[in-house]
């Protein structure tokens, strides 16, 4: 065990450097708005795979694991004890990605005010440890970055001005696409397609989509669509079908989970943070960077600690399936979480691992 001033977590030490077990300073405390938590549960990102094996955005001193941070609080700062809403003994659940402490794959984490919300009682943990990540990146996604209006108090009072505006959920039956496909469906939206695997064409219909296509066929010819999301972000496999569906030319916005991966799923060779895909004329492409989601001014203080917890508490959105990565130690629990995004076996799921 690790001393009390000191902690263990997970990640490396430069870049392309080899997984490891890293023995992290514990912080004596909280500042007056944070949390120290104790961690629980790892919901596990494909960004960490980019990360080990490619380098992507990994400093020279190397970069702990990531992911979604399932929590204890242990020590509430001073201001945030005042307000009141969140205690000792509380459970969280929180996405971030700042600075070193407040890194989740590792026991001990500082939790900035903005970033988590407590845990609605209607959960269990590991359900928890699936949702911040996706539905952060759903919410940013639509609203920030493709313009499209969500509320932010659900259920809203009114419907949206253009109920019927044409989306495609490309990638739906991932855990992105599906909190995308549910945010729409509680806003008020109900011209949604999506593409998935056939599989997942009834469940996906079920949470709110009007129709459903297989992603390995083409589109029916005679959609057209205002606005896309693709939640999946692959060269081949995504970004360049979606440049040949039909867009409105003249107000056509398409975002694009960033990195592009290269490759295939299963069969990464590398990663992209900029798209090279011609898209036609008038067409609006993004690549969305979920850690920038705190640059919406509103959106950064509400999100996760409003808006996310709302919508799960009242079983609005619901969370993703899940499964467990077991292991000995956290290292080799986070080894074979990676081993499972390389080889391409998550469809549909959060790995969710023991902290």
């Amino acid at each position: 065990m690790a001393s009390i001033k000191t902690h263990h977590g997970v990640g490396v030490t430069k870049p392309f450097g080899p997984l490891e077990t890293l023995t992290e300073p514990t912080p004596a405390g909280p500042g007056p708005r944070e949390l120290l938590v104790k961690g629980l549960k790892l919901g596990f990102t494909p960004l960490s795979l980019w990360q080990v094996d490619f380098g992507l955005l990994v400093p020279e001193n190397g970069i702990l694991l990531g992911g979604n941070l399932v929590a204890e609080v242990l020590e509430v700062g001073k201001e945030l004890e005042t307000e009141g809403r969140v205690k000792v003994g509380d459970k969280i659940m929180a996405f971030q990605h700042s600075t070193r402490p407040a890194r989740p794959a590792q026991e001990r984490v500082l939790v900035s005010e903005h970033s988590f919300a407590l845990i609605p009682p209607n959960l269990s943990l590991e359900e928890a440890a699936t949702i911040p990540d996706s539905f952060v990146t759903a919410y940013h996604s639509l609203a920030t970055e493709l313009g499209v209006p969500l509320p932010t108090y659900f259920p809203p009072t009114s419907p949206p001005a253009n109920p019927e505006l044409s989306i495609l959920i490309w990638g739906g039956g991932s855990t992105c696409g599906v909190f995308a496909v549910q945010l729409l469906k509680a806003s008020g939206y109900t011209n949604v397609t999506v593409t998935s695997s056939p599989s997942r064409f009834e469940s996906l219909k079920s949470l709110g989509a009007a129709r459903a296509y297989s992603y390995s066929s083409p589109l029916p010819s005679d959609l057209t669509f205002s606005v896309v999301l693709d939640c999946i972000g692959d060269l081949e496999l995504t970004v360049n079908k979606i440049a040949q569906v039909g867009l409105d030319k003249e107000d056509a916005r398409v975002g694009i989970l960033l990195p592009v991966r290269m490759g295939g799923y299963g069969s990464t060779t590398g990663v992209d943070m900029d798209i090279k895909t011609k898209f036609p004329e008038g067409v609006t492409v993004k690549g969305v960077r979920t850690h920038y989601w705190q640059s919406n001014p509103v959106l950064a203080k509400i999100l996760q600690t409003e808006i996310m917890y709302s919508l799960f508490a009242q079983g609005i959105v619901k969370p993703t399936p899940w499964r467990a990565v077991k292991g000995a130690t956290l290292l080799e629990r986070c080894e074979k979480a990676l081993d499972e995004v390389r080889k391409g076996t998550i469809r549909g799921e959060k790995l969710v691992l023991d902290i």
